[in-house]
Parts: structure tokens; sequence; C-alpha cells
């Protein structure tokens, strides 16, 4: 592992994610490296799994923004996966009531 001489704020062993590099590989070469616009330092405590979810969660929210929804409408997400997941994540912290159906008493 090294860090290119031109590459500022960055040091061998920081814990960093980049945008759009590398998806699955341990290793990657990042060109015009830089620190906040390319690669961003991961805070302490935050485990590489939960890192692992920044992009998906970031693509989530851009598609709700894109969406612009208002307070009253309802929507309708088709999909559950990490994406779909983190647009209700997304809908649910931006709306002042949320309403999500909530299960019922369950009767023996």
């Amino acid at each position: 592992m090294e860090v290119g001489g031109k590459v500022k704020d960055i040091r061998v062993g920081d814990r960093v994610a980049a945008l759009g590099l590398g998806a699955m590989a341990h290793y990657v070469s990042i060109p015009k490296a830089s620190l906040g616009a390319t690669v961003f330092k991961l805070p302490e405590g935050l485990s590489y799994e939960e890192a692992a979810t920044i992009e998906p969660l970031a693509t989530s929210f851009h598609a709700c923004s894109l969406a612009g929804t208002a307070q009253e409408e309802h929507v309708v997400v088709f999909g559950a996966g990490i994406i779909g997941l983190g647009i209700v994540q997304c809908l649910v912290a931006q709306s002042k009531r949320p309403s999500i159906p909530r299960p019922g008493p369950t009767r023996p």
C-alpha cells in the first residue's frame, strides 16, 4: 500500500471510503484522490459494514430529493432491497407525520 506523493491529508492506514471506485476490491488506485471530494475518512467507531451502506443510502436520498414529494402525497416504493428500504427511511425522516403501516394485534 502507498499514497501518491501529490496526495495530501491521507496516510497509509487511514480508514477511508472513495466515490464509485473499486467495488468489491480490497485495494484500488484512486486517480485525483482529494480528501472531502473523492475520498472521505471514516469516523472512529463506524464499522466497514456500516460504511458500506453510505453509497446506497446516498442513492436513496438522491432519489427522494429528485422526486420532490409533498407532505400530503402517498408514495409507493417498489422493491425492498437496500435502495428501496433506504428510500422508505428517507421519506419517513423527511415527513412530519410518517404513516407506516404497523401490524395490528395478533389473535390466538
